[in-house]
């Protein structure tokens, strides 16, 4: 601030005249400073918490964003998507999914208590994510082997 050779906050005058371009140059001083100290603690808290696997994320969705161009914009009509509706395969579809997807979620929560509960001696921390990990694995298996031998003999 070259220009400011008088100051006199005490003075009305002051504040009319160049107290207010000083005011706003401190504000726009002190945001891009704080946006800085937010975005250094988010970095930090990213990897102090050992969440760098975040960063992978948000790089792919933006490629995704910026990337998938060449998808057609032409939308559905409604009444072809609810001609689905009239197909009782759907529902048998739909709940035996919410079934066993169901039935995984809660073998999924329930297996750490019962370790706990059957083996109170062992760290079950150690143990809990086998079952959700024996579900990951197993969905593509058997989704190659329902290909292979038919769904419904499989």
């Amino acid at each position: 601030m070259k220009d400011l050779n008088y100051w006199n906050p005490e003075d009305p005058k002051f504040w009319e005249t160049k107290g207010k371009r000083v005011a706003s140059r401190n504000l726009w001083i002190s945001i891009p400073n704080l946006l800085i100290a937010f975005c250094v603690w988010q970095i930090w808290s990213i990897l102090s918490l050992k969440l760098i696997g975040i960063i992978p994320i948000i790089l792919f969705a933006l490629f995704a964003l910026l990337g998938m161009n060449n998808l057609p914009l032409e939308k559905p009509k409604l009444s072809n998507q609810l001609k689905v509706f009239k197909r009782k395969h759907m529902y048998l579809i739909t709940v035996l999914y919410i079934m066993s997807f169901g039935s995984f979620i809660g073998y999924s929560a329930a297996f750490p208590l019962l370790l706990k509960g059957e083996f109170s001696e062992i760290n079950v921390l150690q143990l809990v994510f086998i079952g959700p990990l024996l579900g990951a694995l197993g969905r593509p298996v058997g989704g190659y082997l329902a290909d292979k031998f038919g769904g419904a003999k499989f």
